[in-house]
C-alpha cells in the first residue's frame, strides 16, 4: 500500500504520529521491563501491558500503512471499507478493554489501554481524512496516477511486481484478521478479569502500617459475639486462600452457641478483596500482626492453621508469644513431604532430591506464567481451573462461584508464582516449621496449648482393590503423609510435650477438609481447644 507521490501536510503528520507511538510503545515496553524487574519480587503480571504496548506498535503501523487514495475502482472499494471496519473494530475492541480493565481495578493494563484507544481513533480518523483529501484532488487534477486508482494497492505494469505486492497484500489482511482474533480474546479477558471482582466484599477492608510506614489495604471477616469471654479464633491458610475457603468453618465455629466464640478470617495480599502484596514485602507475617492491630480484636488469640497456614502460624506464635493462647494445625504436614515420599521411593541421595525438586519448582513456576501470559489476558483460564458444580460439602452453596471465581484473577496467580519461586530456591528444611520447632523450653511459647485435626484414611479407603498396579504406591504414599503430619504435631511441643488430636478416618477426608468438611473441622477444633481460656 504505497504513499502518494507528494504527501502533505497530513501525510507528514501520519508520519509524526506513528513514529511517536511506536517510540512510545518501545520505550514503554523497556520502561516497563525495567520497573518489573528491578524488584525481587513484581508484583504485577507484567504480561498484561506487553499486550497492549504491541498493539499500540501495531496502531503506530496501521496509520502509516492505511490507503491514501479514494475508493474509486470496485476493489478500492472493498479494501478502503475492509481498512476502516478493520480499524473501527479494534478501536471498538481496545475500548471495551478499557472498561473492563478499569472495572477489573488493572491500572497498568488500563493506562496502556488509553493509549491503545486514542491510538485506534487516530487510525480510523486519519484514514477517513486521507479518503477525503485524495478524492479531493482527483476532483481538482492534482492527484498522481497511483492516487487516482490507476495503481491504488500495489497495481503495476511490472507482473513479477505486482504478484510480490499481491502476496504482502494477503499478508497484510491474514495479519490483520490474526490481530483481530487476539483482540477479541483480550475483550474476553478483560470482561471475566471484571466479572472476577464483581462480588461486594462480605467484611471490612482495613488500612494497615507498616513496619516500614508503607500503607497497605487487607481484607478480613469477623463473625460471632463481640463480647465473647474466650479468645477469638483466627483461621490462617497460605496466600492463596482466604475468606471465601472459610465460610462453612467460620459459620459452623461462630454459630455454635454453647462454644460462644468469635472468629475472623482474612485475604492475604493480592487474594480476594484485599490489596497485592507491597514490592519485597511477601513475608506475611507482617502482614499479620499489622491486621490484628489494626482490626481492633482482643488478644490473645488462637490460631488456626490449614495447610501452608502452618508455617505463617509457627512464625507468628515465635514472634508473639504473648498473643496466642492456642494452636491447631489442621492438614499441616512437613514442607517438601511430596519430594521426601519420591526420595524414599527411589532410594535417592539429598543432591538428587534437590535437583528434582527444583526441576518441578521450575516446571510449576512455567505454567504460572503461561496462565498469566495467555491464559488470564485472552480469558482462557476455564482450561486450567475448569468450572466445576458445587462442592457438597461447600458452605453456603449460593457463595461457590465467588470462591471459583478467586483462582480467575491475575492477583491470585502472582503470589503464586512467587511462591513457587521462593520454594525452587529454598530447601524445605528452611520453613519454621523446621527451623523454630520445637520452641525453646524456656520460652513463653511453651504456655501456648497445641492440637493436630488431620485425615488418617486407612488403607481400604485409599485403594480398594490391592491388585490394582498403583494401589500398594497409593497406600505408602498415604503412609508417610500422615507419619508426616504426626511428625509436625510432635515437633511443635517437642519432647514431652502433650498435643490434643483428632483423626479423620472417613473416606471423604481429604487436604481440603476445612473447605468440604466444614462442620466435623469445627467441632474437632473446638473439641481440642474449646477448653483453652485467656
Amino acid at each position: 500500500m504505497p504513499f502518494a507521490k507528494a504527501p502533505t501536510g497530513r501525510s507528514v503528520l501520519a508520519l509524526y504520529l506513528s513514529s511517536i507511538l511506536l517510540l512510545a510503545a518501545l520505550l514503554g515496553a523497556i520502561i516497563h521491563g525495567a520497573l518489573t524487574t528491578a524488584s525481587t519480587t513484581n508484583l504485577t503480571n507484567q504480561f498484561l501491558p506487553m499486550w497492549h504496548a504491541l498493539f499500540l506498535a501495531i496502531s503506530a503501523v496501521n496509520i502509516v500503512t492505511i490507503n491514501y487514495s479514494p475508493p474509486q475502482s470496485l476493489v478500492n472499494r472493498i479494501l478502503f471499507f475492509g481498512d476502516l471496519t478493520y480499524l473501527g473494530v479494534i478501536t471498538i475492541g481496545y475500548f471495551i478493554c478499557w472498561v473492563a480493565w478499569g472495572v477489573a481495578r488493572q491500572w497498568d493494563a488500563f493506562a496502556w489501554c488509553t493509549i491503545d484507544v486514542l491510538a485506534g481513533a487516530s487510525a480510523v480518523a486519519f484514514l477517513v481524512l486521507r479518503s477525503i483529501e485524495a478524492r479531493k484532488r482527483v476532483s481538482d487534477g492534482t492527484a498522481s496516477d497511483e492516487s487516482k486508482g490507476n495503481a491504488n494497492y500495489g497495481s503495476t505494469e511490472n507482473g513479477h511486481m505486482k504478484r510480490c505486492l499481491g502476496c504482502l497484500g494477503c499478508l497484510n489482511w491474514t495479519l490483520k484478521v490474526l490481530h483481530l482474533v487476539v483482540v477479541a480474546l483480550l475483550c474476553n479477558g478483560s470482561i471475566t478479569q471484571a466479572l472476577a471482582r464483581r462480588f461486594p466484599a462480605p467484611g471490612t477492608r482495613v488500612q494497615i502500617t507498616m513496619t516500614d510506614s508503607r500503607i497497605t489495604n487487607l481484607h478480613y471477616l469477623c463473625t460471632g459475639p463481640v463480647n465473647s469471654p474466650v479468645p477469638t479464633i483466627w483461621i490462617i491458610a497460605d496466600h492463596a486462600h482466604g475468606v471465601v475457603d472459610f465460610y462453612g468453618l467460620q459459620h459452623y465455629l461462630s454459630s455454635n452457641r454453647t462454644a460462644f466464640r468469635r472468629v475472623c478470617t482474612y485475604d492475604n495480599p493480592g487474594f480476594g478483596w484485599s490489596d497485592d502484596y507491597l514490592p519485597d514485602t511477601m513475608d506475611s507475617l507482617l502482614y499479620l500482626d499489622a491486621l490484628i492491630v489494626a482490626s481492633g480484636e482482643r488478644v490473645p488469640i488462637v490460631l488456626v492453621a490449614w495447610g501452608g497456614g502452618g508455617t505463617m502460624v509457627t512464625s507468628y506464635a515465635s514472634a508473639h508469644p504473648e498473643k496466642v493462647v492456642g494452636i491447631a494445625f489442621v492438614e499441616v504436614y512437613e514442607p517438601g513431604i511430596e519430594f521426601n515420599i519420591v526420595k524414599v521411593k527411589n532410594n535417592w541421595t539429598n543432591a538428587q532430591t534437590d535437583n528434582y525438586r527444583i526441576t518441578g519448582m521450575n516446571g510449576r513456576a512455567f505454567m504460572a506464567n503461561i496462565i498469566l501470559g495467555l491464559a488470564i489476558p485472552w480469558g482462557l483460564i476455564s482450561i486450567f481451573v475448569p468450572a466445576s458444580p458445587v462442592d457438597p460439602g461447600y458452605w453456603p452453596e449460593d457463595k461457590w462461584t465467588e470462591f471459583r471465581a478467586q483462582s480467575w484473577t491475575s492477583k491470585m496467580w502472582i503470589p503464586q508464582y512467587w511462591g513457587i519461586r521462593y520454594m525452587a530456591t529454598n530447601p524445605p528444611a528452611s520453613d519454621p516449621l523446621f527451623t523454630l520447632l520445637p520452641f525453646p523450653p524456656h520460652s513463653p511459647t511453651r504456655n501456648i496449648t497445641f492440637s493436630a485435626i488431620y485425615c488418617s484414611k486407612p488403607d481400604n479407603l485409599v485403594c480398594s482393590d490391592p491388585s490394582d498396579a498403583n494401589c500398594a504406591s497409593m497406600r505408602f504414599d498415604n503412609k508417610l503423609y500422615i507419619q508426616s503430619k504426626k511428625d509436625v504435631a510432635k515437633r511443635a511441643v517437642g519432647p514431652g510435650g502433650v498435643v490434643n488430636v483428632v483423626e479423620n478416618y472417613d473416606a471423604d477426608c481429604a487436604l481440603s477438609m476445612p473447605v468440604h468438611l466444614p462442620e466435623w473441622t469445627a467441632r474437632a477444633v473446638l473439641d481440642t481447644l474449646g477448653g483453652v481460656q485467656r
